[in-house]
């Protein structure tokens, strides 16, 4: 048809096999069906331009082209050997909207179909921008993106899906997704040829299937479940920003470069799998966290700000680094069943921050802290180890009051609740000083800075059967020591710096110390029915002024 054409009925053509072209304009509000068999359709103008078509059908064809602005009540290719190419927009008001079914499919205009739905099955070339009005759009097929792409079914109910693997082009196009209240699934892989930024403006469920890659990825808003079922990578600073009533990840998170992992939930996130990032990590939105898996940044802060429940016999690191960057808990942690559990924590030179850890009757297993400061703003509840420790070697310790830069008040301390098979405050090769306080101690309890001194300036005591232990290349008693029936170990040269008493009670518990004892002060032993034993010189440099022992058995090496 080589001048231009008015539809003045409904008009069907086959061309058994030929071409079929429109060279001119097509106008007219009546229906269309056009089958060409191994040839190609083209319509070289404005399609519909002065009165839209009605419903516009290519039962066959290879290649179809419109090369030109298409507006009809909708447009439907049933099949098709070649491609489908798109290089004016396309408009339609039906509810069959578009539907092409070819090899391949090049869109390099807008398609927008107000309440009709989008289906384009092929491997899709993807150059412009697809809309609806609260209708499904779907990508039945491999899609390529050659050009940034907004696609959006309004705010209403439309669904996004791509059933095929989703990638650009070798440069990193940018993707937006409006689906309102409707879904958006992603099949299969996204990015094996990384995507730009990825932006979600809102959605019910988003569900990626498979690996998910993009420069970042960032949804504003969701009323459902966003679910990572697959390893997501991001490389840009914007990194994973999801906001949902819930998210769930059981693939790995890696925001590497300088990204963020920000997670904003209303309802549930559930962390399954391993999250990274090189900058900071934060759960906020005022719901809970379900934690089964571990969570590092790169030198950076990790904030939940809502309530978390480690899975059942998990063990969960949480790692910001071994530089500046905090930790904080600012609700509660829980267990899911008594002693199950493990946590570590490690903040670097940052401050672990902790709101309460465990509860009476779900107590976690062992937990273990690493950071130079630390707050307990609540209760501490445990029914294996306990490991308190600066990072730093050198860094001082404050225990119940006492100076340091590791400090634990004495409320502090009275938030380690007894349940635990030992506590241990320092490290194992800690140098800085460690100045104890007055501190009751509910569980065994091992103070160190074995290239440090331990400086006990207030009385130290166990409750119940607690046993205390105390490490340091000096350790110094200028206050008593003392336990209800557990054993006294002192490791290191001791200085008795005031008339003291080192008691275990009544029972047949044991005070050792490891090496020389010196001071000009008196100095009591009393072990009951136990043994005390002295590995080292008594007096040698400063003698005593006297030393009362008060048990069973005295055993020393030197006197």
């Amino acid at each position: 048809f080589l001048r231009a054409v008015t539809l003045g009925g409904n008009v069907a053509l086959d061309s058994a096999g030929g071409d079929i072209t429109f060279s001119s304009t097509l106008d007219g509000t009546k229906t269309l069906s056009l089958t060409a068999g191994a040839g190609d359709i083209a319509f070289s103008d404005v399609v519909g331009g002065t009165s839209a078509l009605g419903a516009v059908t290519i039962v066959s064809a290879a290649g179809v082209t419109a090369s030109d602005a298409f507006s009809a009540a909708s447009l439907v290719q049933s099949a098709g050997t070649g491609t489908t190419q798109f290089v004016g927009t396309v408009t339609t008001t039906a509810a069959a909207g578009v539907a092409i079914t070819n090899s391949a499919i090049d869109v390099d205009a807008l398609i927008t179909t107000g309440a009709g739905t989008i289906a384009l099955t092929g491997a899709i070339n993807l150059g412009a921008n697809l809309t609806t009005t609260n209708k499904n759009i779907t990508l039945d097929g491999a899609v390529t993106l050659s050009a940034a792409n907004t696609i959006s079914t309004d705010t209403g109910a439309g669904t996004i899906t791509f059933t095929g693997a989703l990638i650009s082009d070798g440069t990193t196009r940018d993707l937006t997704l409006t689906a309102g209240t409707g879904n958006i699934d992603f099949d299969a892989a996204v990015g094996a040829t990384a995507l730009g930024a990825v932006l979600i403006n809102s959605a019910g469920d988003v569900t990626a299937d498979s690996t998910f890659t993009a420069a970042s990825l960032v949804q504003s808003a969701g009323s459902g479940t966003t679910l990572f079922a697959d390893v997501v990578t991001t490389t840009a600073a914007a990194g994973v920003d999801i906001t949902a009533a819930n998210i769930t990840v059981n693939g790995t998170v890696n925001a590497s470069t300088a990204g963020i992992v920000n997670f904003v939930n209303t309802g549930t996130l559930t962390i399954a799998a391993a999250v990274t990032a090189v900058s900071t990590f934060d759960q906020s939105g005022g719901g809970t966290v379900a934690l089964s898996a571990n969570v590092s940044t790169t030198n950076a802060a990790i904030t939940f700000a809502d309530a978390v429940a480690l899975g059942a016999s998990s063990t969960v690191t949480i790692d910001s680094g071994s530089g500046g960057g905090d930790v904080t808990f600012s609700s509660a942690i829980t267990g899911d069943s008594a002693g199950g559990e493990t946590l570590t924590i490690t903040a670097g030179t940052g401050e672990a921050s902790l709101a309460a850890v465990g509860a009476s009757g779900t107590e976690l297993g062992a937990i273990s802290i690493t950071s130079d400061t630390i707050a307990l703003g609540g209760a501490v509840y445990g029914n294996s180890t306990l490991l308190l420790q600066p990072t730093t070697a050198s860094t001082t310790i404050g225990i119940s009051g006492g100076p340091g830069d590791y400090a634990l008040s004495g409320v502090e301390m009275g938030r380690l609740k007894d349940g635990f098979s030992s506590i241990t405050i320092g490290r194992s090769d800690g140098s800085g000083t460690v100045t104890i306080w007055v501190t009751s101690l509910n569980d065994s309890t091992t103070i160190r800075a074995p290239s440090g001194t331990v400086d006990v300036s207030g009385s130290l005591s166990g409750a119940g059967t607690a046993s205390i232990t105390l490490e340091g290349s000096t350790i110094d008693l200028g206050q008593g020591v003392s336990t209800n029936n557990g054993n006294i170990t002192l490791t290191g040269a001791v200085d008795v710096t005031n008339g003291i008493t080192v008691d275990t009670s009544t029972g047949g518990n044991a005070i050792s110390f490891s090496s020389t004892i010196n001071g000009a002060q008196d100095l009591t032993l009393s072990a009951g029915t136990g043994t005390t034993s002295v590995s080292g010189i008594i007096g040698g440099s400063t003698a005593l002024s006297s030393l009362d022992r008060k048990s069973t058995r005295l055993n020393s090496s030197h006197q």
